[in-house]
């Protein structure tokens, strides 16, 4: 087919399969008095398990795929993790609808003329408002209305196919300047200590982990501003400031760049003021908790080794602890 390598037409093939049944399911749902049919949705799962075995397999051996193959390998043992864990049916099923965005970019890679810029756009609708706004939504809901208590790992696994819809995104807007995948290390708290969170904490770490990611792989000025805002608002949610609080202080703290940016045009710049609250909340906790000296170090030389490398390993690391030891201790 036009476009489309052997192991793609297969992936194209499987794509319109997956997408049917999963219309099915929620048919299904909708006319069936006692909601999702187990038999029916699991015959789905165990399929698209077997073929991302298949997939990864292919993979290995294929010499013209376009996405890293670690990238895709990790994509594909994620998935078919969730889809083994204790989540509902209803959840999964919910979760997968993302794919009909990957049936529209195989319809999009054959056809041609005003029929592919047509399914270009249903693509970038479905791509975002599915990966992008429709994962971060059902995450959220877990936390927020306890729809399923993950373990660690599958809190992980939800994270890596999301960040990895993020970088995808990224590249497909060639907005790429950078190979990062650090970031994820800053949702420590979140994968292991889930119920020690409140809920502004919460989502202080999941937005900083997402937009830190962000900012590591394009690296401008406008992701530098909104990395900063995000490293503030996770500070003062520590602190127990009120989520209004934690806003208008996180966009006073911001107003530095923005001033440089602006008026200045600078192209080095240095986000000064959110450094003086980072800084100041890691030295209140060290003065509260003793227990965290250990892991200060380890940030003093995270950070020294990221300003001389630009290598954030560490740095991602130290702080992903730093928050972690914080919340189980304030929780305590």
């Amino acid at each position: 087919m036009i476009g489309l390598t052997n192991r793609e037409l297969f992936s194209f093939i499987f794509l319109i399969y997956c997408n049917i049944h999963l219309a099915i399911i929620f048919g299904d749902a909708i006319y069936s008095i006692t909601g999702h049919n187990d038999v029916i949705s699991n015959i789905l799962f165990n399929n698209i398990i077997i073929y991302s075995f298949i997939d990864i397999l292919w993979i290995f051996i294929d010499k013209k795929v376009n996405i890293p193959k670690e990238e895709l390998i990790v994509h594909h043992l994620s998935s078919m993790y969730l889809l083994k864990s204790n989540a509902t049916i209803e959840l999964k099923s919910k979760i997968l609808i993302i794919e009909f965005s990957t049936l529209l970019l195989m319809i999009k890679r054959t056809t041609n003329g005003n029929i592919k810029k047509i399914v270009n756009m249903l693509f970038l609708l479905s791509w975002i408002s599915s990966r992008i706004f429709w994962l971060y939504i059902k995450f959220v809901n877990i936390k927020f209305y306890h729809d399923i208590n993950f373990n660690s790992l599958q809190y992980l696994c939800y994270m890596v196919i999301y960040l990895l819809s993020i970088k995808w995104t990224i590249v497909s807007l060639k907005l790429n300047t950078c190979e990062s995948y650090s970031s994820i290390l800053l949702g420590l708290p979140i994968f292991m200590s889930m119920e020690n969170l409140n809920n502004n904490q919460f989502i202080s770490i999941l937005n900083l982990m997402i937009f830190s990611f962000i900012h590591h792989i394009i690296k401008n000025k406008y992701t530098l501003l909104i990395d900063s805002f995000n490293i503030s608002y996770t500070c003062l949610a520590y602190l127990n400031f009120s989520i209004d609080k934690c806003v208008t202080i996180s966009l006073l703290s911001t107003s530095d760049l923005i001033t440089d940016i602006v008026f200045f045009k600078k192209e080095k710049l240095n986000n000064r003021i959110t450094k003086i609250i980072y800084t100041g909340t890691l030295l209140y906790y060290n003065y509260l908790y003793k227990q965290i000296f250990g892991i200060t170090t380890l940030i003093i030389i995270g950070f020294y080794v990221y300003m001389k490398t630009k290598n954030s390993l560490l740095w991602h690391f130290s702080n992903g602890m730093y928050l972690l030891m914080i919340s189980e201790l304030i929780s305590h």
